[in-house]
Parts: C-alpha cells; sequence; structure tokens
C-alpha cells in the first residue's frame, strides 16, 4: 500500500513537471518577438542556402589577351584559367575572357568584376627575353582585396603553362638529349612531345606544382572541415554557429526571465523540494524552442550532414548542448540574483561569443591567445564536435 503511494506520488511529480514544462513554453509562444526570432532563424537559413546553391557565390575576375590574340603561353594562360575555374566549382575566382583591354576595364568599372589582368600578346617573347616588365597588367577597384589573392592563381597558372614550354624546349634543343639525335631532329622532337604529356599528367596528380589556398569558415562562418562527404568552399552563412550563440543567449535570457519570477514571488505557493525543479524546468523551456528552431535552420540550411542518422547525430549533440546551456543559465541565476544584472550581461557573453568562437572566424588562427577566450562561452565547445 506505501509502495503504491510512492508510485502514485512520483508519477503525479513527473506529471506536474511536464505540466509546468509545457504551461512555460506556452508562455513564451505568447510573446510575438520570441517567436518571430524563431520563425527568423530557420527561414534566414533556408533563404541564404538557397541562393547559395542558385548562384555561383565565386568571385568573378575578367582576363583578356592585348589585342585580342597572342602567342601560344599567352592563349594557354588566359585558356587555363578560365576553363579550369569553369570546369570547376571548387575554386574561389571565376574566371572569365574578355574580348578586349576596354572590356576588362568596364567589367571592372561597373563592378561585374572584382579585378581584371590584360595578357601581353607577345608574352612568350617577353619570358624569354626576360622583359618581365608590363607583361601582364592588373586592373583593380580601390575597396577591393581580390587583387594580391587572385595574383597568386594567375602566376601559379603561368608557372604550369610555361614550365611546360621550358621542358620541351629543353628535350629539344638541350645538350642532356644529343643521345636522341641533333637538336631540332624529329627524335628530338616526339621526345619534347612525349616529356610535354608527362609534364600534363603529373601536373594532374600535382606531383609538379599546384597553388592551394583554404578558406575560413563563414564569413560566414563558417567552420572545421566539413565532414558529411561535400567538397569545395562552405557555404557562406554560418548556420551552425549562428544557431549555437542563439540558444546560449536564450538560455541567459531564460535565467533573465527567471529572476524576474523569483522577484514577483511566483513559486512561492510551491512546496520547497518543487521548487527548484519547476525554477529549471521554466529556465529549460525557451532553450528547448530555440534548440529546436536552431535544429531546424541547421536542416534547412543544409549543414546536418545526409540522412536521417545525420540528423539524429544532429539532435544528440543539440541536446547535450541545451542542457549544459540550461544548468549554465541555472548558476547565473544563482550567482546574480537581480534580472538586470543578467540583462547587462547578454552583450558580454554575445559579443564574446561573435568574436572568440569560431562563428564568422576562427582567429585562433592568427592570435592563438586571443583564441583561447573562446573556452570561456559554450558555444566554443558545440562547434567543436563539427
Amino acid at each position: 500500500m506505501f509502495g503504491r503511494k510512492l508510485y502514485a506520488g512520483g508519477e503525479g511529480k513527473v506529471r506536474q513537471t511536464g505540466m509546468w514544462f509545457f504551461l512555460s513554453c506556452k508562455r513564451y509562444l505568447r510573446r510575438f518577438s520570441f517567436v518571430l526570432i524563431l520563425l527568423c532563424l530557420p527561414a534566414g537559413a533556408w533563404w541564404m542556402g538557397k541562393l547559395e546553391k542558385s548562384g555561383d557565390s565565386r568571385i568573378r575576375i575578367a582576363v583578356c589577351v592585348e589585342s585580342g590574340s597572342g602567342d601560344a603561353l599567352a592563349e594557354s594562360l588566359v585558356q587555363g584559367l578560365t576553363e579550369k575555374s569553369r570546369d570547376s566549382g571548387e575554386e574561389m575566382f571565376l574566371f572569365y575572357r574578355c574580348e578586349s583591354e576596354e572590356q576588362v576595364k568596364e567589367q571592372v568599372a561597373s563592378r561585374k568584376a572584382e579585378c581584371g589582368y590584360v595578357v601581353a600578346a607577345d608574352l612568350g617573347k617577353r619570358m624569354e627575353e626576360e622583359s618581365y616588365k608590363r607583361s601582364i597588367r592588373i586592373f583593380s577597384a580601390p575597396s577591393t582585396t581580390t587583387a594580391e589573392l587572385s595574383t597568386e592563381v594567375v602566376f601559379a597558372e603561368l608557372a604550369s603553362v610555361y614550365n611546360r614550354e621550358i621542358l620541351e624546349n629543353y628535350v629539344e634543343k638541350g645538350r642532356g638529349f644529343s643521345f636522341a639525335g641533333e637538336a631540332g631532329g624529329k627524335q628530338r622532337e616526339q621526345l619534347a612531345l612525349q616529356a610535354g604529356q608527362y609534364y600534363d599528367s603529373w601536373m594532374e596528380n600535382g606531383g609538379i606544382f599546384q597553388f592551394e589556398y583554404e578558406t575560413l569558415n563563414s564569413i560566414a562562418g563558417m567552420q572545421n572541415d566539413v565532414s558529411d562527404g561535400r567538397d569545395g568552399m562552405e557555404g557562406v552563412f554560418p548556420v551552425r554557429g549562428i544557431a549555437a550563440v542563439y540558444v546560449f543567449i536564450t538560455g541567459i535570457y531564460g535565467a533573465v526571465i527567471g529572476a524576474e519570477d523569483e522577484r514577483r514571488n511566483l513559486y512561492v505557493w510551491a512546496d520547497r523540494r518543487k521548487k527548484g525543479l519547476w525554477r529549471l524546468t521554466a529556465q529549460a523551456a525557451p532553450v528547448f524552442l530555440a534548440a529546436a528552431s536552431a535544429l531546424a535552420a541547421i536542416a534547412l540550411g543544409g549543414e546536418s550532414g545526409s540522412g536521417l542518422s545525420g540528423f539524429a547525430a544532429e539532435a544528440g549533440i543539440m541536446a547535450v548542448y541545451g542542457i549544459a546551456v540550461v544548468l549554465f543559465a541555472r548558476l547565473m541565476g544563482l550567482v546574480w540574483k537581480k534580472p538586470e544584472i543578467l540583462c547587462c550581461l547578454i552583450p558580454f557573453f554575445l559579443m564574446g561569443s561573435l568574436i572568440f568562437c569560431p562563428v564568422l572566424a576562427d582567429i585562433s588562427r592568427y592570435f592563438p591567445a586571443a583564441g583561447q577566450l573562446g573556452r570561456l562561452f559554450l558555444p566554443w565547445y558545440y562547434l567543436q564536435c563539427f
């Protein structure tokens, strides 16, 4: 008989706690501003993801050969730049060919292109004579920093095509292949052709010369290596990072509301043993709603991995993170009991999470000491899981 009473009492306590959680969620859902933010995050992630898929987000760069056509080296350079960026969507830059120098200037002036390159028509001759001045000219807007970055790509391509020509010339005319006959002979030409084919094969495998660059996760964001099988650049909108910060700040906001409830003596009628549990339950309600919104945003933004298993793993990590946020917010409420103080701490935690956690950029790559400060904010630990 006594055991049945204990069971009934425990069941009733669970039922009351569940009802209190439901009423707390309903309380927040009646706030228009809170609901608007809940809906804006998934909607914004879906919209940004759709924009990234529908359009080419690469940086456009115009390129042309002076006077419309040039020697073999100039044409190979322009063709190599345009074909590689056209065939591969993983590059940072999209090089496209213009017909003249005037068209390149027009594209840059109208900001249809971030910068433009004009290759000398006699580039091959200038390289042989070591007359490099004004062999490749660049036009860029004063406010852009793309020129410095794209220059590396242009000269990497120049090195790759020019090295092939140097190799072929050496095989055809150099002393090292004198065993194959006189310079310029038929056998020498065949060896030069074969050497060029070997060079192309090695270039495809990255065995001779290659230029690599890394992108910071999001300027969006952004964010470590992609683990769901996708290659190339990540999306420019840091969905997961923004979602982590959103859940974290919502937890502190719940602590502010909890402190206001304490001031109004909302729990004065409740039993002492139930007060702590119901306070924690009330603070868990906004975090639960924010976590659901964050998961929807991550899924709609295409960041949750592939298939049901990927989303289940994401939901599990979010659940653990949400519990950590609730406990942290509850601890904050115990330390600073005045809602005004807790409210003033929200900007600190918001800016600290955005700056020191790898949400918009990973500053630890450049300032390791400053990057260590990210460990003071919960979003840092959440983002380390991916």
